[in-house]
């Protein structure tokens, strides 16, 4: 049953009031943190219907000088369009509900562990936590437990401290490369100390396969409900400020002034440039500040996130063995071995002990294995000639090195592996550390694979020291790659080395897939030739076609059933308002088209209207079942692309974009 926040009337007198009394404050309070006890002190995640208070334009303290950071329509983009609101709610779908009859458990139910990743199920642990399972992956989930920050961040001096003061305070710094790599990646790859596994199990009832997960390509078809560091405003006021080399305070306040109604595309008033003027007062001062976000390299920050994002998630596959491999886990195995619960064709069974538990991941770690095991390395067509033949067996390492492993065993999923060439480059080019670094991830890489062939998976425990081993070798590049430059030259040239691979790193789709993305993020970073320009697009229009690049390939599809639900409603939503908030999504840097949402009847209507369980609700009246079969279309045409994939098409095209990028 569809049911009302509030009427809209009473609402918006009411949030007008407290808005302006600043009582909102004190309601934010109620969802703080326990008192601390020993150690630090317990942050807890508040739901997201906390955050549309002001992430959804109407009524936002300080409007004005909060566009120039944050668009202020971040809520209802991820509640209509993204696909992490909708987490739970395919839960309850068809495939869902097909999966719940054949695993023999309601996958809404916590013991199957899917809400885990559908529902942020793992972080409920107090009864202050007040987001709601319903939302799917709501704001709490990427940003963190805001309990601690929540009140404060809505201050303009929040923009003053540094990321590692804010996370104290519970905000991760979704901004850094690894930590956003790492975090996606806790579902999209796996992270058993949270649950979050998808079993073999879960495989074979249903749950669609994990595709290569490039970090930077997945964030920006979410769709981006935030600003790439190149074009955030208040970025751009720091710099220029911070280059001012006035002293006189009246020409001071004039130049600031000019620079602050530049970026905003309005006249600012005095009251504001004093404001401004109280937090940064020196030219230093802002540069200082400025410093603290990831401005410096922003022209090339996609290609950074791309690249470190691959090592972080050759990383976080190396952490799933770890932890799964891990006899004598301190985590709760309940949680690492999901599958150890099940009886066979019984559903979950009452939980065994910790000590029953051990003894029989032991027992099974075979069928454990398989949850981050090469699943193409059995569920493939039978073809001969194949790229398997070509290929051989073994993993595949910068320079053309291979380590083999035998035929017939199952490999670990190393797919990250096929973009290392440009990222081992890219950290040894001011140290020369290139050639060690390769000798390093040989022998690494060999510990692995010979302690995987000894028997089929391998011994756990000695897969369990190889895998960790190598994690070591990710952290050590990482920690290069955050120290190295990246420029435009640079750029081109790690483009040019994606083109020039041996042919067995194209051998299979994964990594072509994965070169592929990486590249386009790339290119989208170079300023080319025009002539140029038109001959990558048109190749990599071809590629995209070819292995489904870009994830979410019927967004547009899925936008209009969301759009058909909205209209349908009881809500009193014009059609023009919608067009004009997807609009002002794809042009992020309009900030006068962002002002102009201030009276838009949609967000009007999400925010005082149509709560979080009201929008269930409407989409479950058939919506949920054509997102469906909207989702099934994108995922038998990926699996119709592994089928078909032809590596040596792959790397003529590649070819072909190298000598488009023209000579070094």
């Amino acid at each position: 049953m569809l049911t009302l926040f509030r009427s809209r009337r009473v609402y918006a007198a009411a949030a007008g009031t407290l808005l302006t009394l600043g009582c909102w404050l004190l309601v934010r309070t109620m969802a703080e943190a326990q008192p601390p006890g020993r150690g630090a002190p317990r942050r807890n995640y508040n739901g997201a219907e906390e955050c549309k208070v002001c992430h959804t334009q109407q009524t936002a303290l300080e409007q004005g000088v909060s566009l120039p950071f944050v668009m202020l329509d971040e809520y209802a983009i991820w509640k209509t369009l993204d696909k992490h609101a909708q987490a739970y709610a395919v839960l309850r779908g068809e495939r869902g509900q097909q999966m719940s009859k054949l695993l023999k458990s309601d996958v809404l139910k916590a013991e199957t562990g899917c809400l885990n990743c559908h529902a942020m199920n793992a972080l409920k642990t107090s009864p202050q936590e007040t987001f709601n399972p319903e939302d799917g992956v709501s704001c709490g989930g990427c940003h963190g437990p805001s309990s601690g920050w929540l009140t404060e961040h809505t201050q303009q001096a929040w923009r003053k401290l540094s990321p590692r003061e804010k996370e104290e305070r519970g905000m991760r710094d979704v901004r850094d490369p690894v930590t956003r790599a790492r975090l996606c990646q806790s579902c999209h790859v796996g992270n058993a100390d949270e649950g979050k596994v998808v079993t073999h199990a879960m495989f074979a009832a249903g749950h669609p396969p994990l595709p290569p997960f490039e970090v930077a390509t997945f964030s920006q078809n979410e769709p981006q409900h935030w600003r790439d560091p190149k074009d955030v405003p208040f970025f751009h006021i720091l710099h220029d400020v911070g280059a001012l080399s006035t002293t006189g305070k009246q020409e001071r306040f004039d130049d600031v002034r000019k620079i602050l109604s530049k970026y905003r595309q309005t006249n600012v008033d005095r009251r504001e440039v004093n404001t401004f003027l109280d937090l940064y007062s020196t030219s230093e001062e802002a540069r200082k500040v400025l410093a603290q976000y990831p401005f410096a390299g922003a022209q090339t920050y996609q290609t950074r996130l791309a690249l470190m994002g691959n090592v972080a998630a050759l990383r976080e596959t190396l952490r799933l063995v770890v932890e799964r491999a891990d006899q004598e886990t301190k985590a709760d195995p309940k949680t690492v071995w999901p599958e150890l619960l099940w009886k066979s064709g019984e559903g979950p069974s009452k939980a065994p002990g910790d000590t029953e538990l051990r003894k029989l991941a032991v027992n099974r770690w075979g069928e454990i294995a398989m949850a981050h095991s090469d699943c193409y390395a059995c569920h493939h067509d039978l073809q001969y000639p194949g790229y398997r033949q070509k290929r051989g067996y073994g993993y595949r390492l910068p320079e053309g090195g291979v380590v083999p492993t035998t035929p017939g065993r199952v490999q670990i999923r190393l797919w990250p592996l096929a973009v290392l060439d440009p990222a081992v480059r890219w950290a040894g080019q001011t140290e020369g550390t290139e050639k060690a670094t390769v000798d390093r991830l040989t022998r690494d890489v060999r510990a692995l694979a010979q302690a995987c062939d000894e028997k089929p998976f391998g011994y756990p425990e000695r897969v369990s020291k190889a895998a960790r081993q190598l994690m070591g070798w990710c952290d050590d590049l990482l920690k290069q790659l955050r120290a190295a430059n990246l420029d435009e030259r640079e750029l081109r040239s790690l483009l040019r080395d994606l083109c020039s691979l041996d042919a067995l790193a194209y051998a299979d789709y994964e990594s072509a897939r994965q070169i592929a993305s990486v590249f386009q993020v790339g290119y989208n970073e170079l300023k080319p030739p025009a002539a140029q320009d038109q001959e990558v697009r048109s190749i990599l229009k071809e590629l995209d076609q070819q292995l489904n690049i870009r994830p979410f390939t019927q967004r547009a599809e899925r936008q209009q059933l969301i759009r058909k639900v909205i209209l349908g409603s009881k809500y009193e939503v014009p059609d023009e308002a919608l067009k004009q908030f997807w609009q002002a999504i794809d042009q992020k840097d309009d900030m006068k088209l962002l002002l102009s949402l201030r009276r838009n009847k949609f967000l009007d209507a999400i925010r005082n209207e149509i709560t979080n369980e009201a929008m269930n609700e409407m989409l479950q009246t058939g919506v949920v079942r054509e997102l469906e079969k909207v989702n099934d279309r994108e995922l038998d045409s990926a699996m119709r692309k592994i089928s078909t994939y032809n590596p040596d098409r792959f790397q003529a095209r590649m070819k072909e974009l190298g000598r488009a990028l023209g000579g070094r």
